[in-house]
């Protein structure tokens, strides 16, 4: 009774002196915004309030010290001006711990179980997994595992290089994600059942574990360009292209009202990538804003993935004025498409016959002219199949009335552009090289495609740029790979037989059981395995 006794008459007191408080700081703001008054402020009422000396050693500056109850708890705490009131006002932040005699500052609850479980990744980084011991009769996912630990060897140790630290806890990401999809509350449990977690462990897999973990990966900007830096070297032809990406937040900055790649309008944000045709593999990505045109983008992209011996390839939608010079300040190779409208086409010498030459392109006959535009070389090509099309579908959209400015005057007007695309080029390439490096340019957009379907990634729900940043690395982890497998199945002239997506599931498919003391590989089909083998996962 004594007690509670006690605690009422103190809180009462803490009233008082808080009101006396708030009448100094309304005193105080008369004179205006006073750092000096407004820390003074703080000191009369941290030291009007009694507190013992015991919890008042740990309040330092920034926070402020709390009793609820006769327990002490400690706050981060900042002070800023109020315009509307005009006064100094206070403004308390987020809870760091109770103060507990004997024990001192103890963190939340939360903040000791990331504590606990970033404890426990580093021991895995480290190479000292404590996995749960295997059950008699478990069984698990061992296929893409399997291939995961025998073919990625190369990611794996760029990972430990970028990412000392965690670099295991992303390469689980990653797996669940091109195997599963898994948002963050699944991951723990769907990377439970691959055979990986026996050497990574599931330790910091936890969603609420992996919420503060993205926002540390995507403030690690410097190790993710590390990372891609790592693939960037040795040139050869790198594909750029943008695309944009829904958002479901709004408290973002990177979602913007913009014209989607659709059509409409939306609140999107860019994602810029590039792809590598010397090692068929995705290098880079960018997150941007969803207003940021691709042409603007482009430069500060290629600086950041800082390969001069590369050969810079991109769509019409990066060419500008400003960008060729930039490259060639750079003494980067570049080949871009020129919009139909750039002055300086001559598009009449198809009609009169005067083309330079010709070669086949899946068979297909491409003419091409050589022409000059502003001292750089600019490569027409002409496609007759191309242009039927395109003639046919034009003059179906003129008879359509519902389809405006479609006439026969503007058809007139464009007849001589149909099949018709061109390319400025630097360096010393044919027209056939240059247009075949060009068309490759279907690689990246497949890419893009795989990211938003494979991967389930059209649209983002995160709430924090930071976070988004690393949810996008942890998919490009996984849509690279995605492309390791794509590779294999290249390499082993699988691709008129098993696509990509077919292949992730066969290896899905080979499961590994628990006996006595040891694992056993499940059966499997003829089929199979025989895939499976030259995939190169080992099923015998």
């Amino acid at each position: 009774i004594n007690r509670q006794l006690i605690y009422v008459t103190y809180e009462r007191l803490d009233v008082f002196f808080r009101q006396v408080a708030d009448f100094l700081s309304d005193l105080f703001g008369c004179f205006g915004n006073s750092s000096y008054l407004c820390i003074t402020y703080h000191v009369i009422y941290d030291y009007m309030t009694i507190h013992p000396q015991w919890a008042l050693e740990h309040r330092k500056p920034g926070t402020e010290l709390r009793c609820i109850r006769g327990k002490y708890y400690l706050y981060e705490c900042k002070s800023f001006y109020d315009k509307e009131k005009k006064k100094t006002r206070k403004k308390t932040g987020a809870y760091l711990g109770a103060i507990v005699e004997g024990k001192g500052l103890v963190p939340p609850r939360k903040k000791l179980v990331e504590l606990e479980e970033l404890r426990s990744v580093e021991e895995a980084a480290s190479g000292c997994v404590s996995a749960a011991k295997p059950k008699v009769g478990q069984v698990q996912e061992y296929g893409l595992s399997a291939f995961i630990t025998n073919c990625c060897g190369e990611l794996t140790d760029n990972l430990r290089k970028a990412f000392p630290s965690y670099w295991n806890r992303i390469l689980a990401m990653g797996y669940c994600r091109l195997r599963n999809q898994s948002p963050l509350q699944y991951i723990r449990e769907d990377f439970s059942d691959s055979h990986l977690s026996q050497t990574l462990g599931t330790a910091g897999l936890s969603p609420r574990s992996l919420t503060g973990f993205l926002k540390t990966l995507g403030r690690n900007r410097d190790s993710i360009l590390s990372f891609m830096r790592m693939y960037a070297k040795g040139g050869g032809n790198i594909l750029f292209d943008g695309t944009d990406i829904l958002s479901a937040s709004a408290r973002m900055d990177f979602p913007r009202m913009s014209k989607t790649k659709l059509g409409g309008f939306s609140e999107v944000m860019d994602l810029m990538m590039a792809f590598s045709t010397l090692r068929m593999l995705p290098i880079y990505y960018r997150m941007l804003p969803g207003n940021v045109k691709d042409v603007t983008s482009f430069l500060t992209s290629v600086d950041e993935l800082g390969d001069k011996s590369m050969t810079a390839i991109g769509d019409k939608g990066f060419f500008s004025k400003g960008n060729v010079e930039a490259l060639e300040s750079r003494g980067i190779k570049y080949i871009i498409a020129l919009r139909r409208s750039h002055s300086g086409i001559d598009y009449s010498v198809f009609g009169n016959h005067a083309c330079d030459g010709h070669f086949f392109y899946a068979g297909r006959l491409i003419k091409h002219s050589r022409q000059q535009i502003d001292s750089r070389t600019v490569y027409l090509y002409y496609d007759a199949k191309h242009a039927a099309e395109e003639e046919t579908d034009y003059l179906r959209r003129v008879d359509d009335a519902k389809h405006e400015g479609y006439t026969m005057d503007s058809y007139r007007a464009k007849a001589a552009q149909f099949g018709t695309i061109a390319l400025v080029v630097s360096g010393d390439f044919t027209p056939q090289a240059a247009f075949e490096n060009y068309k490759s340019r279907c690689e990246i957009e497949q890419e893009i495609d795989v990211l938003k379907t494979d991967l389930d990634a059209l649209t983002s729900y995160m709430q924090d740029n930071d976070r988004l940043e690393g949810w996008m690395f942890i998919n490009f982890i996984a849509l690279h790979i995605f492309y390791m497998i794509r590779r294999r199945i290249v390499e082993n002239d699988l691709i008129k037989k098993i696509s990509t997506r077919e292949a992730i599931r066969v290896l899905c498919r080979q499961r590994i059981v628990r006996l006595d003391d040891d694992w056993h590989l499940a059966e499997a089909s003829k089929k199979d395995k025989a895939q499976l083998m030259k995939i190169g996962v080992p099923v015998t």
